[in-house]
């Protein structure tokens, strides 16, 4: 399938990003989520026609995690935002914080060794592909489609279980630009 490179690169410990990006109405979320609402694959068969890279790729992530020596243990984060295009200018907003006072305007922050983070951003651990498509499509529900872009970040941290780090995060960014005014 075309997301198999990008799932090895991942689980190899290289931070991975997917980007759509074209006019209008040209197909760009449909190649990297497909038919929505996402649904876990014991409901339909894994990588059927109408999946998008996304799903695939987090399918063979769970399956490759299924298959690594059980002395290894890891954890999965996943962060759901979007930039919104107004009059008032740029805004990044929280999906994952509807409701809350931090949802809102929140704001990169570059760090002296040139990291760039989103202060206050929300993550939330998950432990199957079924929670990562729960969280994705209740995100989704929130997003301003039309005048905005949305990223989704999973972030893959991996250990012994004796405690001792075997590689670092690894993450995967999924961008969907749905306006030609937004990249």
């Amino acid at each position: 399938y075309c997301g198999k490179t990008v799932c090895e690169r991942l689980m190899s410990g290289f931070n991975c990003t997917l980007v759509g990006y074209g006019a209008l109405f040209r197909g760009k979320s449909y190649t990297l989520v497909g038919v929505e609402p996402l649904q876990s694959g014991a409901a339909e068969p894994v990588n059927s026609a109408t999946d998008g890279l996304f799903p695939r790729i987090v399918r063979g992530l769970f399956d490759k995690i299924c298959e690594a020596d059980e002395s290894i243990e890891f954890t999965i984060r996943m962060a759901c935002y979007e930039i919104l295009c107004d009059a008032d200018g740029n805004s990044i907003i929280d999906l994952m914080a509807v409701g809350q006072e931090q949802q809102n305007n929140l704001e990169i922050v570059l760090h002296e060794n040139n990291e760039a983070e989103i202060a206050g951003l929300s993550e939330q651990y998950v432990a199957s592909e079924e929670e990562i498509f729960n969280l994705f499509n209740t995100c989704k529900q929130h997003s301003n489609a039309s005048r905005s872009t949305l990223f989704v970040e999973i972030v893959i941290g991996r250990r012994g279980k004796n405690d001792e780090q075997v590689q670092n995060e690894t993450t995967t960014t999924t961008t969907t630009s749905t306006t030609t005014l937004t990249t």
